[in-house]
């Protein structure tokens, strides 16, 4: 588990090599207690052994990503009020009491030359986000190198960040007795001026469209309005750098491959008055130098500078003091080989923390599957999830009624889960080696689904071809669920209770009656007791249906299932789409447990398969959510669905207007096509290109 998505496992991370210079600069001035390290580093890190944050930070061989990095930087310079923090603190901190690998191997070496040319390895030894590359020069008695250095994609280095490579690379020529005095230069920066801005909320960029100002920038104060700087995007230079005799061209982490002996660099350019502007080579030019200030911290824009650069680029140069002492091979070794292998033994130790890390996260992932399929055994019932006390007692009330045949009605609204639980009442059942049918009575036209139930005979309305038998006799043996039964017409509703008092049932177009052998369970939205005292609903139907109630509370009655909700349709697509699970941050649960949820749990089950459908983080933030504020569309007066074409929708709707005149006139067309305003020949072809049957309905 990380501190948010940017310390994620594949997010860029570096060692406390860095971390352990800010904290012993912020010691050198007697300020390291004005950081709170535990909001640097986080909740989430493992402690070894009582050990603090800071303790933690100043172990060269721990790792952090390299959001704590940034954190610390931002911390330390307001603690001493300077941009230049970094630049001092990495200078400084060199020779250091605990000496890290760069420094064993640059004594080893005694060569400043040597060391830079290995840069590319030692940067990437510390990193996993940038890249160096050390360009000698061509004449070997020349004390001066171009050093290029290149941040990945996933960072947005802060100014930090490279006052830290200056210093780094100036703090680690002291490490050689023979150098006098070592200075680097940037005189090509990657930053980007929209992170230099962030640094300061006190200003803004202004760009505009003019053709005369399209390639400026201005940094602008807030509260003033007053121009503070001005840049210009324009072209760099390209140099041609041969390859230096001796020196390696090749190796991992290059941030510039040799070409056919040479090296192509960017270089800056003096300003000029047309440029034409290439999409590899531009970089902002500081042509109006200024100051950017926040409290004692200032940040100096200087004329001629290059920033927004694909890479940045430093002059290293060098001034020796007399003869360069050599030092004998032996006396060397013995002075190193200690050093190595303390070093070693503190690698051991690093690997060993992290094995036990592994074993340790390793049982813990066992014991929270376990713990899961433990809950889910308990608050999972054939897809009906739910741990809270009224879902247990739900439960306990389907598992007496189960096994017996007596008639089931489920109240609830819709997207609670009725079908579900329709479903889990059949399997619990001693019918559960049969299957359960489902028919969703708001769906079809009385006519139709008079024939879907009942089934009909050959030519017992246009279209009837075959004689076909309805779901009733079907399921013979078995279970029927007759969803939203609340919708159902007066006529059918005196059919359904037929069938429910004589278990027996008539296809249409025959006189013949059948005896059948079902369970039936059925469910509504509505409350039938109400429809009953309006007449909408038939009373004797209603205590015929009423044997068994069942009431399934909306989510808004159970929201402690919630989170455990959530776990199991994240569980549920993440293996289905064969994605990562994704984990929800504090904030977007408390988002999720505060919302209404007018589709109930339908909604928060298509919320989680868009969720990881979507999304490519591990971690969902609230800002992944998308939550409607208005309740679900509700379906069409006339039943007619969207997402269908002009005519069909047409054609759907004559339907069912025919349908709902031949039932309010009980089957009598004549009537029917005079309160439709139409003449009954008429009315009769519109039935017949309908396919409705002629006779009464």
């Amino acid at each position: 588990m990380m501190n948010n998505k940017s310390e994620t496992p594949d997010a860029p991370w570096t060692t406390c090599f860095l971390t352990r210079m800010l904290i012993t600069h912020l010691k050198a001035h007697r300020k390291e207690k004005g950081v709170d390290y535990n909001k640097v580093l986080g909740e989430t890190y493992p402690l070894q052994g009582g050990a603090s944050p800071m303790d933690y930070l100043l172990d060269n061989n721990n790792w952090v990503p390299h959001a704590v990095l940034q954190r610390l930087m931002g911390a330390a310079e307001q603690a001493l009020g300077s941009k230049d923090m970094a630049y001092d603190a990495a200078r400084r901190f060199f020779p250091s009491n605990n000496l890290s690998l760069v420094e064993i191997i640059a004594t080893y070496l005694s060569n400043v030359n040597q060391v830079l040319y290995f840069s590319n390895l030692w940067a990437g030894g510390y990193t996993n986000y940038l890249r160096f590359q050390c360009i000698a020069p061509v004449r070997p008695e020349c004390d001066e190198a171009t050093v290029l250095a290149q941040f990945n994609a996933q960072v947005t280095p802060r100014i930090g960040n490279f006052q830290l490579i200056r210093g780094c690379y100036e703090g680690i020529a002291q490490l050689f007795d023979y150098i006098q005095q070592a200075t680097c230069v940037e005189e090509i920066s990657q930053l980007r001026l929209d992170s230099i801005i962030g640094e300061f909320d006190n200003y803004h960029l202004e760009r505009y469209e003019d053709l005369q100002w399209r390639d400026w920038v201005f940094i602008i104060e807030t509260a003033s309005k007053q121009e503070v700087a001005a840049l210009k995007k324009a072209d760099m230079d390209t140099e041609i750098v041969p390859i230096a005799p001796g020196s390696s061209a090749n190796g991992e982490g290059l941030v510039c491959e040799p070409f056919h002996g040479n090296f192509t660099l960017f270089a800056p350019r003096e300003a000029t008055e047309s440029q034409e502007e290439g999409a590899e080579s531009a970089a902002y030019r500081v042509m109006h130098p200024g100051v950017l200030q926040k409290g004692e911290m200032r940040f100096h824009l200087r004329a001629g500078q290059w920033f927004d650069a694909p890479y940045s680029r430093y002059r290293f140069s060098w001034t020796t003091r007399g003869v360069r002492q050599v030092i004998p091979p032996m006396k060397r070794r013995s002075e190193i080989i200690p050093l190595l292998l303390n070093h070693v033994r503190e690698l051991r130790e690093t690997h060993q923390r992290l094995l036990q890390c592994f074993i340790e996260n390793q049982m813990l992932r066992e014991t929270n599957q376990a713990l899961k399929i433990t809950l889910k055994s308990k608050a999972d019932l054939f897809g009906v999830t739910g741990k809270t006390p009224i879902m247990q007692r739900l439960f306990e009330q389907i598992r007496l009624i189960a096994p017996t045949d007596a008639t089931v009605l489920i109240c609830g609204e819709t997207g609670a889960g009725k079908e579900i639980l329709a479903h889990a009442i059949h399997r619990l059942s001693l019918r559960r080696e049969k299957q359960i049918y489902t028919v969703n009575c708001a769906a079809l036209a009385e006519g139709l689904l008079e024939a879907e139930l009942f089934g009909y005979e050959k030519g017992a309305f246009t279209g009837a071809h075959a004689r076909q038998p309805g779901i009733f006799e079907t399921a013979n043996g078995g279970t029927v669920f007759l969803d939203e039964i609340g919708e159902c017409s007066s006529g059918m509703q005196a059919k359904l209770l037929r069938v429910l008092e004589a278990r027996e049932i008539q296809r249409v177009g025959s006189r013949q009656t059948l005896a059948i052998d079902v369970r039936t369970i059925a469910a509504t939205n509505r409350v039938l007791e109400d429809c009953v005292n309006n007449g909408t609903f038939r009373r004797d139907l209603f205590f015929r249906l009423n044997v068994i109630a069942l009431r399934i509370p909306p989510l808004r009655e159970r929201s402690d299932d919630l989170p455990f909700l959530v776990d199991y349709f994240l569980d549920f697509y993440s293996h289905k789409y064969q994605k990562q699970t994704p984990c929800l941050t504090p904030d977007a649960m408390a988002l999720l447990s505060g919302y209404h949820w007018p589709g109930n749990v339908r909604q928060l089950k298509n919320e989680m398969e868009r969720l990881v459908v979507y999304s490519n983080d591990p971690i969902v933030t609230r800002e992944h959510l998308r939550l409607s504020e208005t309740a679900p569309e509700e379906p069409s007066p006339l039943g007619i669905g969207l997402g269908i074409g002009f005519h069909e929708a047409v054609d759907q709707y004559k339907r069912t207007l025919l349908e709902r005149i031949l039932q309010q006139t009980q089957g009598n067309q004549t009537e029917a096509a005079d309160r439709l305003g139409l003449q009954r020949t008429y009315f009769v072809r519109l039935m017949r290109q309908m396919g409705l049957p002629h006779k009464r309905i």
